[in-house]
């Protein structure tokens, strides 16, 4: 026949056409059909969806809904649109959402946070196996939780260590506190003190041990869904101690070159035994309450002065110190002095009694010695 109807699908078509006439010759000729139907595919920045419902987790459920709703989201043909949800984890995994495909997904959360994708798709996009670009948005699921009340501290603002000749050092003082948490049903499940930011107990009462300064004590307590509260009072603890009295004395307050001087410093006092140190001239010389020591020599008849100082240490390491000043002198031995026997001397007669003269020589006569 001439002509024909067909139905065909996009794409491209070729036909051949053959006429014959009647003696039997024919000709032929091919067409092509070429078949499209235009179709806008949705923009990679056109697609977006919103976070609806609460974000905030009811104090007894421990879940919320929201509602990932994409709506907004359009095709520029007006064609239906397939929506395809997904969540993604922390390492960028991703797991589809079942749901009905449409443009709202309701979600039911724990506490956490999430991140949620979307990419849509039309009926040729579908056909094509093909996707839009992903669009994501991000929630934080938090928790109603009123955190626990502090209502009391009973910590001292000072404390005094007894004096004790072992130096104890510290004194063992019972704290307490007491808490509540404010939420129907909550209860309390952790307790800590701490000194100067260390963790020193886990109870509501402690028995702990501060030593000597000042310090900073912590309690915090929690509930059972984590939420804490710390309340922190200053504390000022001192060593109750005398200051030693170092006394030092010397067998003498002067005393000649190369002699002995014993020094004395046994009459310091103090609740507790003592250390002792002595030193000359900056130079420590003994670690003994008591010593005897020869003194320097010196150079010069002039007397020099040494400075002994006695230093005592109580079991708590105050110290205290004491002087002896010991003049020491040169020991001197007076010169002698021999100018010989006495002379008789006559002058020659020189007939002037006024020129009677006679040279002394005096250069050989004296002998003088020092031992010195």
């Amino acid at each position: 026949t001439q002509d024909i109807s067909l139905e065909l699908g996009e794409g491209e078509h070729t036909f051949t056409c053959t006429v014959t006439d009647s003696y039997g010759s024919t000709d032929s000729d091919d067409v092509s059909v070429s078949i499209v139907e235009p179709n806008q595919v949705i923009a990679d920045d056109t697609v977006v969806f919103e976070i609806n419902g609460s974000t905030s987790i009811d104090h007894d459920s421990g879940t919320t809904d929201i509602v990932l709703h994409g709506c907004a989201t359009v095709d520029p043909d007006g064609d239906a649109l397939s929506y395809h949800w997904v969540s993604i984890d922390e390492s960028g995994i991703e797991s589809s959402i079942d749901g009905d495909g449409g443009c709202e997904q309701s979600v039911t959360l724990e506490i956490g946070s999430y991140t949620f994708g979307l990419r849509v798709s039309d009926a040729y996009m579908d056909a094509d196996g093909s996707l839009s670009a992903l669009y994501t948005a991000s929630v934080d699921i938090t928790f109603e939780n009123a955190n626990p009340v502090v209502e009391s501290l009973d910590v001292p603002a000072t404390l005094d260590i007894p004096h004790d000749c072992d130096a104890t050092g510290y004194i063992m003082q019972v704290v307490s506190a007491t808490a509540s948490d404010t939420d129907s049903g909550d209860y309390l499940v952790s307790h800590s003190w701490s000194d100067n930011g260390t963790e020193v107990c886990t109870s509501a009462i402690c028995n702990i041990a501060f030593t000597e300064g000042e310090h900073v004590v912590s309690y915090t307590v929690c509930d059972q869904y984590g939420g804490c509260t710390e309340a922190s009072t200053d504390m000022s603890v001192t060593q109750i101690n005398d200051t030693p009295n170092a006394v030092a004395s010397g067998d003498a307050s002067s005393i000649s070159e190369g002699d002995t001087i014993c020094l004395d410093g046994a009459e310091s006092l103090d609740e507790c035994e003592l250390s002792y140190s002595w030193s000359l001239n900056g130079e420590s010389i003994s670690d003994q309450a008591t010593l005897c020591k020869e003194v320097r020599l010196i150079d010069t008849n002039i007397a020099e002065q040494d400075m002994y100082v006695l230093t005592v240490t109580d079991v708590y390491g105050v110290i205290s110190s004491a002087e002896v000043a010991v003049t020491i002198n040169n020991i001197n031995i007076a010169p002698e002095l021999n100018l010989g026997d006495d002379q008789e001397v006559d002058v020659p007669h020189d007939h002037n009694p006024l020129t009677t003269q006679y040279l002394l020589e005096t250069a050989t006569m004296p002998q003088a010695y020092d031992d010195d």
